[in-house]
């Protein structure tokens, strides 16, 4: 899964915040959120800066969000070792962390996550399993 190509990827976010990170005063924050769709890290946009802008404005009006002026930012991206879901090694990986990821609920008598609410919007399973394939792959080195 080894790849070298770039892409464009844009961000959503604070007016505020993209312009401390532009003058390099700060960095993005990985998310690590239980319900985060595919894992903990940050989020982009690939070749949508108005996706990137739409989320922004909507994250906007929910009570308490820490975006008041919506804005985007855009990175170079290089895949580099990247889990690729389009490709069918990648998908048998996912299959295998969430088998190990039931093992490890069952062994421990934890209860394991599920996606919830309207279409699934918090996927706390999809995070869940991710996480652990990550995990599994930085083990095996």
């Amino acid at each position: 899964m080894l790849s070298h190509s770039l892409v464009i990827g844009y961000h959503g976010c604070d007016r505020n915040l993209a312009g401390r990170i532009i003058a390099g005063e700060t960095e993005l924050k990985p998310s690590e959120n239980a319900w985060d769709w595919l894992a903990h890290g940050i989020y982009l946009w690939e070749d949508s800066p108005a996706r990137a802008f739409r989320w922004a404005e909507a994250e906007a009006g929910q009570a308490g969000s820490k975006i008041k002026s919506p804005a985007v930012l855009g990175a170079v991206v290089d895949l580099g070792n990247c889990l690729n879901l389009t490709e069918t090694e990648a998908l048998a990986l996912v299959k295998s962390a969430h088998q190990t990821y039931l093992e490890v609920c069952t062994a421990t008598g934890a209860l394991p996550a599920e996606n919830r609410g309207q279409e699934f919007q918090i996927r706390r399973l999809d995070c869940a399993v991710i996480e652990m394939l990550h995990q599994l792959r930085q083990k095996d080195g």
